[in-house]
């Protein structure tokens, strides 16, 4: 397996990798072939292979394409509301991430969001990840 002419790509466009880039298949047997997608953004990913036998003239073409979408992940309140309260005192309310997709996926939350550098913070957010 190798990328077609023009299609070989090292850098941060390069979605797809070819895991199994080699083997033998045996006479009226399957040989799987396994190919990697890791996405660097959201939109359509199209990428060029072409399958060779070493030692014959024969080769096929293949186009791999996938597509990326947002996780479908929410809170289980619209909104938080803290009531009236006194200057100075404290109130917590907690709020859960739903995610509502079928492959669970790690998350982390950037401090820089709710926090302003020199000033003290109004909010905790725990856990960050």
């Amino acid at each position: 397996w190798k990328p077609e002419e023009g299609e070989q790509k090292t850098g941060p466009d390069d979605c797809f990798r070819c895991v199994t880039k080699r083997g033998t298949i045996l006479s009226g047997k399957k040989y799987e072939m396994v190919f990697e997608y890791m996405p660097t953004s959201v939109s359509m990913h199209e990428s060029f292979w072409t399958f060779s036998l070493l030692g014959k003239n024969a080769s096929q073409s293949f186009l791999l394409a996938g597509s990326v979408k947002e996780p479908r992940i929410g809170t289980d309140k619209p909104n938080v509301n803290f009531s009236r309260l006194l200057l100075g005192a404290n109130a917590r309310e907690k709020v859960h991430i739903v995610n509502k997709e079928h492959i669970p996926f790690s998350f982390s939350i950037v401090t820089s969001s709710y926090e302003v550098e020199g000033q003290i913070p109004v909010i905790t957010v725990s856990p960050t990840s």
